[in-house]
């Protein structure tokens, strides 16, 4: 499976990171692309 998104802020993408309910059964996963991905659009800006 493949999942493809364009965020432009950081606040769309926690929005985002935080509504998945994947974040409760894998919650190491969640963390580490939640702080990857604002890493991302904090170097973008």
């Amino acid at each position: 499976m493949v999942l493809t998104a364009i965020f432009t802020e950081d606040a769309s993408f926690t929005r985002w990171c935080d509504a998945d309910p994947v974040r409760f059964d894998y919650p190491l996963v969640h963390v580490s692309v939640r702080r990857h991905g604002q890493a991302m659009l904090e170097n973008d800006e």
